[in-house]
């Protein structure tokens, strides 16, 4: 048990690659799926991993985290994207957000802000404000049907979150202390 509960916790604190999801909100005009909305809420979130975070050959300043992305359209619904999506940071312009990967990054919904001059998406950051960005007219394929954005209203936020240390870290001692105790007292508890 106890070589069960070490390796636990060595594998929850030593691992410095995880789990990290970024998200790029603004309030958009446009359609999903060949329906139109106006001015609501668009949310696209990426979902990608710390140690795949990588910087283009030629391009300094500039990193990328590919991963599974969905949109969500404020009234209309949630759908995902079925293009290669990725998070992006350009710290030489000052911005970052959401780009198709499979159509040449090209730029789906970004936030600029002086912050990203020094952000590498491999750590949390935000919600940080700024000024928006869109690929206007252009056709992003999801599920639902295809994106396509027209126009922007005010700024939008771009943030990353990852899961805490501290609760992969309980949740292995926690499950090591059950299995340490003995059968009659773990069956009691279980």
């Amino acid at each position: 048990m106890r070589v069960f509960l070490s390796m636990m916790v060595a594998f929850c604190v030593v691992g410095s690659a995880g789990p990290i999801t970024y998200v790029e909100q603004g309030s958009e005009s446009g359609s999903l799926g060949g329906v139109s909305f106006t001015n609501a809420l668009v949310t696209i979130t990426v979902t990608g991993d710390t140690g795949m975070v990588l910087t283009p050959i030629g391009s300094p300043g500039l990193f990328e985290d590919l991963g599974t992305a969905t949109v969500s359209v404020a009234g209309i619904g949630t759908a995902t994207f079925t293009d290669q999506m990725e998070a992006f940071d350009s710290q030489t312009v000052d911005w970052a957000g959401i780009s198709d990967h499979s159509h040449s990054d090209l730029i789906t919904l970004v936030t600029v802000n002086p912050l990203f001059a020094s952000y590498t998406l491999a750590t949390g950051i935000g919600p940080v404000s700024g000024s928006t960005m869109i690929n206007s007219a252009q056709s992003f394929p999801t599920t639902a049907g295809s994106l396509i954005l027209n126009s922007v209203t005010g700024n939008s936020t771009f943030s990353a979150t990852v899961p805490e240390p501290g609760s992969f870290v309980s949740l292995a001692i926690g499950l090591g202390l059950i299995f340490a105790l003995p059968p009659t007292l773990r069956k009691t508890l279980v």
